[in-house]
């Protein structure tokens, strides 16, 4: 992390109210894990001329606290074109100033999109959109209690999509408030989970502790106090006796109730930390992001549904049955995940990595690929982070992805991705289309899905890999052509870098449930054809295999695998194969491992396949199927899911759940470690850590 400097930009002034509690206390956490921070703030010209002495002193007070420099710069108005130009220049000019790489922390949309110019231009400078709220919604807000004509708020809509869309696009990690802001934000800017994370707003959990000292002996609670507590965390005032039920009752409960509203299905209050941080219940309403989540899951006081006053009553009775000490202690060590110094160590080892420049391939938005620097990924929790060694290239999936100079090859795609696309839109909805199709619409999208090497680090919760261990990584969303990755633990095996290809192949296997001295038909002999071939020889099938290419043909009968068999796409040359190696009677099943929009050659398996024969797609082809074949000889069709069951479900694969064998045993995890050696598979020793040096990352 050398020559990186690091830089806070915001766009709202330096008021205390608000920027004291989130960002200067965010700040001086950090800073004590060894990451200093200056500040930029943003200010509207005309406030800036009216309160130069006020600005002036608040930037004594927060560069005495954070121990870095701390600007306010006049902006011009930031609808215009002066705001991004003005703060791209000034981004610029402190790079170019500082040297080395630049990081830069950018709080709210306005200060992202300033900042996503600067990072087109200049490819040392990295940033983290800090998102604080929904933008939509809230303009929405603001253009009711304004009461904006219905022309300005679809201008002023559209102007809010462009802003979050650009931030969100071109920023190296993005962090959220809440998990129904991430959700959001991934679907309507297709952002890859690796790249965003939730971040609550938090309270320090060292400050929170004050005392209030209520005694009529003032001297001698001050001589006191001055010499067992710290200064600024404690109060004397001198109170009868009578008063001190008074003091008591006013810190029973916390309330945060809010009108049900979108803004807040996505909010995440700063004050509902400082309640249970301190052990108090909080009386809450519905739909304020995790917050009532979080009360209604560890009985840290009452959800109430609608506001309703005979509602809340009986609720404060139900808070006020439980005895208080016993209910503040329980409280505030379930409040402990929004501690401020937890989230400062994860944000501090962001930080660092962002500093990094690590190789990556890409897929450009014209469908070049594109060797790029990019930040070290963070390892989050349940997370392993590697240090990769292999990464398998699967000439089908991923060539596939690139433009090709053919048109009536680009026309063909266009086709079968517009089949895909009204496809996913009857299946899972506008919403899901969408999301896909920004993706692809994104500057650079990376790529790979297959990959080993040895870990780096381990996230909280991981508890059976240390660095040092041998591992495979599989997942289109984390094991990239990078030389580094970070990936969910449960998707994280030792093994090679074929283990998740491999796992595609034999969970096609699996579902054709091949019996010893059956004769096989592979068609596609791209990597998963070959592999699947050989798995296929291992279980004591006799193998034909089909495929455009000569050499492919004679690799998969040169292999382990051993072809019995082999032609080439011609329908009567794979029938007549078939018939030869059958005496007449047809493949017992057929593994479909090709991909294309053509209906083709699954229509050629139906004929080539016997009476109550087994056909299973593995790859992606058209499936315009001629009906009497396949009704003449009661065709088992079946489709083989990727790795298999689990590889599409979120709470299986990046949220680590497990799934019990009796519900399913070949599911994803089980595919990818058989898909391993045996030793890999099944060792429990942990690795002695390694010996090799780690790959020193690429600088811009």
């Amino acid at each position: 992390m050398s020559g990186a400097s690091f830089l806070f930009l915001m766009s709202e002034g330096l008021d205390a109210t608000v920027i004291d509690s989130q960002v200067v206390d965010g700040l001086v956490a950090v800073r004590r894990e060894g990451i200093r921070f200056d500040l930029l703030s943003l200010a509207d010209g005309r406030r800036w001329l009216r309160e130069r002495r006020y600005y002036q002193r608040r930037c004594i007070e927060v560069a005495a606290r954070t121990g870095g420099s701390v600007r306010v710069v006049p902006m011009p108005r930031k609808l215009g074109v002066g705001g991004p130009l003005g703060t791209t220049a000034l981004l610029l000019a402190e790079h170019l100033r500082r040297g080395g790489r630049l990081v830069v922390h950018a709080r709210t949309d306005y200060a992202a999109y300033f900042a996503s110019f600067a990072a087109r231009l200049d490819r040392g400078i990295r940033y983290i959109f800090d998102c604080r709220g929904d933008g939509p919604p809230e303009f929405l807000l603001d253009a009711r209690q304004f009461h904006l004509s219905e022309r300005q708020t679809a201008r002023g809509l559209r102007r809010m999509e462009r802003v979050g869309a650009g931030a969100a696009r071109h920023a190296s990690f993005v962090l959220a408030v809440s998990t129904v802001l991430r959700d959001r934000l991934v679907a309507r800017h297709g952002i890859y989970p690796t790249r965003i994370s939730v971040v609550p707003c938090v309270a320090d959990a060292e400050m929170l502790v004050y005392f209030l000292i209520l005694t009529p002996d003032l001297e001698a609670a001050a001589e006191h106090a001055q010499r067992l507590l710290i200064p600024g965390r404690y109060k004397i005032l001198s109170a009868a006796h009578a008063e001190v039920p008074g003091y008591l009752r006013a810190s029973d409960l916390g309330m945060l109730l809010r009108a049900p509203d979108p803004l807040n299905e996505a909010a995440c209050p700063t004050k509902f930390a400082e309640y249970v941080m301190t052990g108090l219940p909080v009386l809450i309403s519905a739909g304020i992001g995790d917050c009532s989540g979080f009360v209604a899951q560890e009985g840290a006081g009452a959800v109430l549904p609608e506001p309703d006053p005979a509602a809340a009553v009986a609720a404060l009775a139900r808070i006020r049955a439980e005895e208080d000490v016993t209910r503040r202690t329980r409280i505030a060590r379930a409040a402990e995940r929004f501690a401020r110094q937890r989230y400062a160590r994860e944000m501090a080892q962001l930080y660092r990595r962002l500093a990094e420049f690590l190789r990556q391939v890409f897929l450009s938005r014209s469908g070049a690929i594109q060797v790029e620097d990019a930040p070290a990924p963070a390892c989050g929790p349940g997370e392993v982070r590697i240090d990769v060694a292999h990464s398998v290239i699967s000439t089908g999936t991923e060539t596939s992805a690139l433009a090709s100079p053919d048109l009536r090859a680009r026309l063909d795609r266009a086709v079968g991705m517009a089949r895909m696309g009204a496809e996913r839109l009857r299946t899972r909805g506008l919403q899901e289309v969408l999301r896909k199709a920004r993706v692809r619409d994104g500057i650079s999208a990376p790529m790979g899905y297959s990959v080993a090497g040895r870990v780096d680090e381990v996230g909280i919760d991981v508890v059976d890999l240390a660095p040092g261990a041998l591992v495979a990584a599989g997942g289109s969303a984390y094991a990239h052509h990078a030389e580094q990755v970070a990936v969910p633990r449960n998707l994280s095996l030792r093994a090679a870098s074929f283990a998740t290809v491999g796992a595609i192949a034999l969970q096609g296997v699996r579902r054709a449930a091949p019996q010893v001295g059956e004769t096989v038909a592979v068609v596609g002999l791209g990597l998963v054809g070959q592999l699947a071939v050989q798995l296929l020889g291992a279980a004591g099938c006799r193998v034909v295999g089909v495929d455009p290419r000569a050499d492919r043909v004679e690799l998969a009968r040169s292999g382990p695998g051993g072809l019995v068999a082999g032609s080439g796409p011609d329908p009567a040359e794979i029938e007549a194969m078939v018939r030869a190696q059958t005496a007449g009677a047809g493949a017992d099943a057929v593994l479909l491992c090709a991909g294309t929009a053509s209906s083709d050659p699954i229509n050629t398996d139906l004929r080539a396949v016997r009476q109550r024969g087994r056909v299973v797609i593995v790859g992606a082809v058209g499936l315009a199927l001629e009906r009497e074949a396949f009704y003449r000889k009661e065709v088992e069709l079946t489709m083989s899911c990727s790795y298999g069951p689990g590889r599409y479900d979120p709470s299986y694969g990046p949220r680590t759940a497990t799934w019990p064998p009796s519900s399913s045993w070949w599911r994803a995890a089980v595919s990818i470690r058989n898909a391993s050696s045996p030793r890999s598979a099944t060792s429990r020793t942990p690795p002695r850590p390694s010996t090799r040096r780690r790959r020193a990352p690429a600088r811009a």
